[in-house]
């Protein structure tokens, strides 16, 4: 998996890990507003990066779309690295 470096080499724990899962398993609604807090400044600079600045917000929307429907299971791989990569290949 291309996940497995970054938690290999990352000796500290997922910062937003737990809140999320509190929003994947019960769905707490107010975990998931603090994890897009959290992360909606650094997608959106990466996603602008790579193309137009209107399509910027549709790739970050689309993480986290992605990252809703998860709901009920796990992510397995740290929060952020997971929606990077999937706001890149959005933006892409």
């Amino acid at each position: 998996m291309h996940y497995e470096y970054v938690s290999a080499t990352d000796s500290s724990p997922d910062p937003l890990g737990d809140i999320l899962e509190r929003y994947l398993l019960s769905g707490d609604e107010e975990a998931m507003d603090q994890v897009v807090a959290a992360t909606r400044p650094k997608l959106l600079a990466v996603a602008r990066r790579i193309g137009a600045p209107q399509d910027a917000e549709d790739a970050v929307q689309g993480a986290y779309m992605s990252l809703l429907r998860k709901r009920g299971a796990g992510l397995d791989a740290p929060v952020l690295p997971w929606l990077l990569t999937t706001v890149t290949r959005l933006a892409y």
